[in-house]
């Protein structure tokens, strides 16, 4: 037979929904327990009450105007035991005391029970399981956790929370990065490996003084060391810190990035950020030194990109004093990263835009709105980057990949939108073109290329048209055979028989040699080498291992197939009506036209649609590629043209 049932368990939300107020049994203000905390510890309706343990737990609202966000007051407790909390709502403005946590939320649907307030509260396992491994088997601790601090039930309250991002994290003493749980003796090892590659770096950049001019050379190119690495570095144990999920996952960028102090938590070690980004730099210099499954985990792929962000001295945006980056450039570096909602690479990664972190709020086209379609969202952030800078239209076309002609001739999308949660696929889309072009002329003499817009859905641009799309070959597809890739190259010189066929192979280059500068005369004279190679059923090695042959031929012939595989791969070669000769999209057909956009480095393909124009994608044209054709336009006096692309 049950027990007497008291007035808060017939009314349980009577006092133990999230509170802006010290908990009555709170020890933290220094007072003793009322009369009614003690009552309700001698009744333990506070931990146990059955009732209470049914009843599912209801957020009361945040006060948008106070900047208010809920903190989680995580009690004591060890191992297994069930996470209890409490909830209390803390503005922003007071400057609250609390610490984050940065984790892999992961795309798992299991969801683990905690009891926030005595009443029960399903979150991801992941959340519950960094809980319980900070959690003080003595003390309680105040943190922030997205799961639980916001009510992911109500996109509204999402959407206002996730404009809030960046300044939760910033304002938190320290953020806690979980890269996951193992046994002591493996965490150990992986932290002591990650600790000599430290010392290898401090070494050889004279404490890290130079180690910009170790990493990159005068052009900002990366260099790649000749020397291996110590031989007591435990290569597997690197492989094994680095393939945390962590660091595949979009939002845990701006948690890093925004930290006051970031500290990684790996199964019983810790070790800082800061040294762990640094640490995935000196690993790309090495890179010629390491196994590709290493090469092949997050860390190593994404952990450079985030010491760009948040080295102060040695960081690309950091030690240039600026606050962020452009939008465009944050929007291209969320594409390798992971997230659960495809709108979050734009909403997930706020905090680390330059105009957001400057500015008392997010722009209104950038602000989360989780009711706003997809394209939506894309759209207007894309308009943003677009009209940021004068940069913002080539680093947004650039990105636009599309897989199949419905996702530029369907009207489901805009053609000149980039899908930001799309990763290029080799097998489909082609290596973007070097930015050693200026096409659409010297920035630095270029007008204002803020698009003309007037509808959200027409991107209106500026420029002139070159010529018309005659006749283009097959595509070359990816890792061709030799004998198709004989195949292919013999097809485009019949295409240019009659074109001046000493501009052949700097088209097939796309106008870059190996090292990705203009081609020379030297790297063009190489073709015929090449090609006579395939016909004799002799394919070049790889550049590294041509050089270990000391052969230079050889070496030549592997230079010429890497250039040439980059630009030609995934592209056909086009001949216009005035003849020119070209690499463009794969999608592209007779009729279809080049154009010079300002503020575009290299020439783009559209094709006439109803008004308006669909967007391709970018091309090589030989001859035009440095501002010839745009000098000529301007020189004729004739009106710029306006392409209303669709």
């Amino acid at each position: 037979m049950e027990g007497p049932v008291s007035s808060l368990e017939l009314n349980p939300k009577a006092d133990l929904s999230d509170s802006t107020t010290t908990p009555l049994n709170d020890p933290r203000d220094g007072s003793p327990p009322s009369a009614l905390a003690l009552s309700l510890k001698r009744l333990d309706l506070t931990s146990t009450s059955p009732a209470l343990q049914r009843q599912k737990y209801e957020y009361r609202p945040l006060d948008q105007a106070k900047k208010e966000i809920r903190v989680l007051e995580l009690r004591a407790g060890e191992g297994d035991d069930p996470i209890r909390c409490s909830l209390r709502h803390v503005s922003l403005l007071d400057g609250p005391n609390y610490e984050t946590i940065s984790y892999c939320w992961g795309d798992s649907p299991d969801r683990v029970e905690v009891f926030v307030h005595d009443r029960r509260l399903l979150a991801p396992d992941s959340s519950v399981a960094i809980l319980r491994r900070l959690r003080r088997p003595h003390e309680e601790r105040t943190l922030w956790i997205d799961a639980v601090c916001i009510d992911q039930d109500n996109p509204d309250e999402r959407s206002t929370q996730v404009a809030m991002m960046g300044k939760v994290y910033s304002s938190s003493t320290v953020t806690w990065i979980d890269l996951g749980d193992l046994d002591q003796a493996s965490a150990r090892s992986n932290i002591r490996a990650a600790e000599l590659v430290l010392e290898e770096m401090r070494s050889q950049t004279d404490n890290l003084t130079n180690l910009e001019s170790v990493l990159y050379d005068e052009k900002n190119h990366a260099l790649y060391d000749q020397v291996g690495m110590d031989d007591r570095i435990d290569v597997n144990a690197l492989q094994s810190l680095l393939s945390s999920p962590w660091f595949s996952r979009l939002w845990v960028m701006q948690e890093a990035a925004l930290a006051s102090q970031a500290i990684c938590v790996h199964g019983t070690e810790e070790i800082k950020l800061l040294d762990l980004v640094r640490i995935s730099s000196w690993l790309r210099h090495k890179k010629l030194w390491l196994p590709g499954s290493l090469k092949r985990t997050a860390g190593y792929k994404n952990g450079h990109r985030l010491w760009d962000h948040i080295d102060p001295e040695h960081g690309h945006f950091t030690r240039q004093g600026r606050d962020g980056a452009s939008v465009a450039i944050v929007l291209s570096l969320a594409i390798n990263l992971d997230a659960s909602e495809d709108k979050d690479h734009v909403f997930g990664v706020l905090g680390l835009m330059e105009c957001c972190r400057r500015a008392e709020t997010v722009p209104k086209p950038l602000t989360p709105e989780y009711r706003k379609t997809l394209l939506e969202v894309y759209r207007d952030a894309t308009l943003y980057a677009i009209t940021e800078n004068p940069a913002g239209v080539e680093r947004v076309l650039r990105k636009v990949r599309h897989k199949t002609t419905q996702d530029f001739q369907g009207d489901d999308w805009l053609s000149w939108v980039p899908r930001w949660q799309r990763r290029r696929d080799k097998y489909v889309h082609p290596i973007n073109m070097p930015i050693i072009f200026d096409a659409g002329g010297k920035r630095s003499q270029l007008k204002d290329t803020t698009p003309l817009q007037t509808n959200l859905d027409i991107l209106s641009l500026e420029g002139c048209c070159i010529d018309r799309v005659e006749t283009c070959s097959t595509v070359l597809q990816y890792n061709a055979k030799p004998r198709d890739t004989l195949r292919w190259i013999e097809e485009v010189e019949g295409l240019c028989r009659d074109r001046d066929q000493g501009n052949l192979s700097s088209v097939l280059l796309g106008g870059a040699n190996y090292e990705g500068q203009p081609v020379t005369p030297e790297d063009c004279a190489s073709f015929d080498g090449y090609v006579s190679g395939l016909r004799d059923g002799v394919y070049p090695k790889s550049v590294r291992r041509a050089r270990l042959n000391d052969d230079e031929d050889i070496e030549s012939a592997a230079r010429f197939d890497h250039a040439f595989r980059d630009a030609s791969e995934n592209r056909r070669v086009f001949v216009t009506t005035e003849g020119f000769i070209g690499l463009g999209v794969k999608f592209l057909e007779p009729r279809d036209v080049v154009v010079v956009l300002y503020g575009v480095r290299t020439p783009c393909i559209l094709r006439k649609w109803g008004d308006h124009w669909k967007f391709l994608g970018q091309a090589y044209v030989h001859g035009i590629m440095y501002g010839e054709a745009m000098d000529e336009h301007k020189a004729s006096g004739k009106p710029d043209e306006v392409f209303n692309i669709c």
